[in-house]
């Protein structure tokens, strides 16, 4: 369970389960920029969106929503993620803060959901839109944006290390060593269960 305390301040942006459409809808015809002024905005999120969305926008609000997904009401999700794209980046402090970013909205979307999870993969996207996916070995079931870094930065630094290709994806050979330059960072939880 989330603290109504905690989603009445969190922006909207980085409240679970809302993606970008629904984002811009109640930015430009509510107003809302919070989980608090979507509370507030309930009745009207009735008439913005179907019933089923508007009442899982009022349980996130309310910081109890586990999201449907339809069939067995009790069967689990496989997995959990969060990710973004943003202005491609080659700065390793600016890549760490964006899987930090990334770890809290992860770990966000978890404490909503009730969800602890025990393995975690890593998907970088570079400026070629090569996809690498790199997963960590299955460990303790966690859930925080604390945990969640301290298990993604190292799989991070190892790709920073490793290095990336040049321009237009080709490795160059002239260089002894390119940086890896990103333009997305996901992380996913799988081996999922519920907080006791």
């Amino acid at each position: 369970r989330l603290h109504l305390g905690y989603i009445s301040a969190t922006p909207r942006g980085q409240v679970p389960f809302l993606g970008r459409v629904a984002e811009k809808l109640l930015q430009e015809v509510l107003g809302v920029r919070t989980g608090g002024e979507l509370l507030e905005a309930a009745a009207e999120a009735h008439c913005l969106f179907s019933r089923g969305r508007a009442d899982q926008l009022l349980q996130v609000a309310l910081g109890w929503c586990e999201k449907e997904r339809g069939g067995d009401a009790g069967a689990m999700q496989k997995g959990i993620s969060f990710s973004d794209t943003f202005g491609s980046s080659d700065e390793p402090a600016a890549l760490r803060r964006q899987l930090w970013t990334m770890c809290e909205g992860l770990g966000a979307s978890m404490l909503a959901a009730g969800l602890v999870g025990e393995k975690l993969t890593l998907r970088l996207k570079d400026s070629s839109f090569e996809v690498r996916s790199r997963a960590a070995p299955r460990g303790a079931a966690i859930g925080s944006a604390g945990e969640l870094y301290a298990r993604a930065l190292p799989l991070l630094e190892r790709e920073l290390r490793r290095g990336g290709a040049a321009e237009g994806g080709v490795p160059d050979s002239t260089r002894s060593h390119a940086r890896l330059r990103l333009r997305s960072i996901g992380v996913m939880m799988t081996g999922l269960s519920r907080v006791r």
